[in-house]
């Protein structure tokens, strides 16, 4: 049996839910089902779409499900007519495999798997295997290059100023024997209320001077989050690569 993971609470999207007509509240968090399956004729939702790790938020959300409980799915179920039918519920369950079982199948699966991942390998094979695995080898020397060379990287002196709306970040970066071109810097910083995790690309600068290989990079980010959280790192980059997977490499500012 396929099944799509979802978010805690509704465990894992089985196609057996839906060709039965199973509800379930369902988390408005953590992926791309809530999106684009939630209607409020086919179900009922939890939360505000974003992720919040503090504690006060379980309780939250266990009072708002016990809000959704008894007013609205209890009264659904269990209340029936003159045959013994819940027709609320019925009618959502219609309303849900109508709507919602073409969408989430195993065609849809495999056609996903196909167009998102298998394709694209392939593709990326061919290129590989391309002019004598010109590509491949070049794969090659670029990973044991910063494999032996890694432990000579290190940062220098960061600066952070405020420019405006904007933080501006430079910091210095000695990279020994590995070529500027066979890395990226970045500022990170984790995910907040649901967003991605700021990757912002450093520029490289200006040589250091009397250093070998020493850079000074820099790069600018809104003032909406503290400058302490972010941190400047150092990791593998090649346009053909897929990283981290075929170089696990990492250097952190701190």
């Amino acid at each position: 049996m396929d099944q799509y993971p979802t978010p805690p609470l509704g465990g894992l999207w089985d196609e057996r839910h839906e060709s039965s007509g199973e509800r379930r509240p369902q988390p408005q968090r953590g992926g791309w089902l809530v999106a684009e399956a939630y209607g409020p004729e086919l179900g009922w939702a939890l939360g505000d779409s974003r992720e919040h790790p503090e504690p006060e938020w379980d309780r939250r959300e266990a009072e708002a499900l016990y809000d959704l409980l008894e007013p609205d799915i209890v009264p659904a179920f269990y209340t029936r007519d003159a045959q013994g039918i819940p027709r609320a519920w019925v009618a959502r369950i219609r309303a849900s495999m109508a709507g919602l079982a073409p969408q989430f199948s195993s065609n849809r699966m495999v056609r996903d798997y196909v167009e998102q991942l298998y394709l694209p390998a392939a593709a990326a094979f061919q290129r590989r295997w391309a002019q004598g695995s010109h590509l491949a080898k070049e794969l090659y020397t670029w990973q044991r290059q910063p494999e032996a060379h890694w432990h000579e990287v290190h940062f220098g002196n960061l600066d952070t100023s405020q420019e405006q709306d904007h933080w501006a970040f430079h910091v210095q970066v000695y990279l020994g024997e590995v070529a500027p071109s066979w890395v990226r810097l970045e500022l990170y910083a984790d995910a907040m209320d649901g967003e991605d995790p700021v990757r912002q690309e450093m520029r490289q600068g200006d040589r250091i001077t009397g250093a070998v290989n020493g850079y000074v990079y820099h790069a600018t980010v809104p003032a909406s989050r503290p400058a302490w959280h972010f941190t400047p790192r150092v990791i593998p980059y090649h346009p053909a690569a897929r990283v981290p997977m075929e170089a696990a490499l990492i250097l952190w500012q701190h």
